[in-house]
This record gives C-alpha cells, structure tokens and sequence, in this order.
C-alpha cells in the first residue's frame, strides 16, 4: 500500500506548491521565508508568563518532570499557516518543513530517542494520520535519532479553548507506554507540534519518567502566545 506521505511527494512533482510566504513555486515555505518569515521565539514562559531565557522559568520548570522544553518559532503568521495546512488541508509537506525549521533552530545538543505526543483519536481518523508523529519522524530524521512511538493515547477528550487547569484535568490518564522496558534508563526527546499551556507535554512525560525514562525533553515547533 502506497502511504499518503508518498502520495504526497509524487503530487509535488506535477503540482508543485506555491510558497506560503512569497508565493514562489516549488515549495510550501521556501527557504528564504523559512529564515525571515518564521522569526525565533522571544522567551515567554509558558507557565508563569514572565520573561525568561527559553519557554519556561528555572522556578516553573523544578516542578515538571521535563528537563529542558525548547520551542522553534511563535505560533503567530506563516507558522500558524503552516500547521494550519498540515491538520486542516492534509498537507503533509508542512510536517517536513517543521521538522526542518525545528533542527536549524534548536541547540545540537538536544538528543535521545524521539517520541511524539500522540494526537486525540478521532483527529487521527479525521486527518488519515496524527500530525506530531509527521513532525517526529522528520525530526528524528533530520538530526539522525532512532524513533519510537512509545506513547498510546486513551480517550478522545479535545483542548481546544480550554484553559491549563482543564487540560491537566482532561488529560489525566489520557496516555500510557506499554512498552516501559524499552523506555527505561532512556533519553526521550518528546515532541509536539505546538506548545499552548503545556498541559499535554507535562503529562506525557510524566508517563514516561514512571516507565523509567532517565530524562524527558520537550521540543515543539510553535508556541502560542
């Protein structure tokens, strides 16, 4: 069975798409918007909302069970575009230029084995596939990291519009690892498409540090303000 990711790329050569930024054709973002149009992130902590280095406070982050959470870009212009096409149009290519985006923008340092934070069920079944794990492969991809989808998700509870303390309390139990033997003693890299509350990528990682994870960094592609 030919995926839809192949699908995709044989559709880009006889109908090559027009940059979202300038509107050049050939890519979905050319790589000159990709450097001016989809500018760094100022630091915001995601929590508190004071300003700090990175996208969460020294203060904040001593109560998570994340080591680091570094983001690429705002959620703001091309970068909501850009993951509006990837979740709404099933355009895949975005998930590719994300990644893209991600390795350019966030420290080499960042390593471990990559998993994403699995998307709602019924999303999955709308779009044909879950956009973070797109985001994930490519990722991994580019910076040459094993991936594993080492997280499932239960229940097909939304946050969409809902504040951080409804997010934490929709998603309790909202993810599991049946595969703890393969998480233990590991570096995870967790990654997500977009950083909101950071709800979904603290309790994802709380799962994965009581699978016996060493350590758990988040890395998202756009953070909303």
């Amino acid at each position: 069975m030919v995926s839809m990711w192949k699908v995709d790329q044989i559709l880009q050569l006889f109908a090559p798409f027009d940059c979202l930024g300038c509107g050049l054709e050939g890519s979905l973002l050319c790589k000159v918007c990709q450097y001016n149009c989809v500018p760094p992130l100022s630091g915001v902590c995601y929590v508190c909302r004071n300003a700090t280095l990175g996208v969460v406070c020294t203060t904040c982050l001593a109560s998570k069970n994340l080591t680091t959470v570094d983001v690429a870009t705002a959620y703001s212009g091309l970068a909501v575009q850009l993951i509006g096409r990837l979740k709404f149009s099933r355009t895949q290519a975005a998930a590719h230029i994300a990644a893209l985006i991600m390795d350019r923008r966030l420290s080499s340092s960042l390593a471990g084995v990559v998993v994403h934070v699995p998307t709602a069920t019924a999303r999955v079944r709308q779009r044909g596939y879950d956009q973070a794990q797109l985001i994930a492969r490519e990722f991994a991809r580019a910076r040459t990291l094993p991936y594993q989808p080492l997280l499932r998700r239960l229940g097909k509870t939304r946050q969409v519009g809902a504040n951080r303390q409804e997010r934490l309390k929709q998603l309790q139990n909202a993810y599991y690892c049946p595969w703890p033997h393969r998480v233990q003693g590991k570096s995870i890299l967790l990654v997500d498409d977009v950083l909101t509350t950071g709800a979904t990528i603290e309790t994802a990682a709380q799962v994965l540090i009581k699978a016996g994870a060493a350590e758990v960094r988040a890395v998202t592609f756009a953070q909303k303000a």
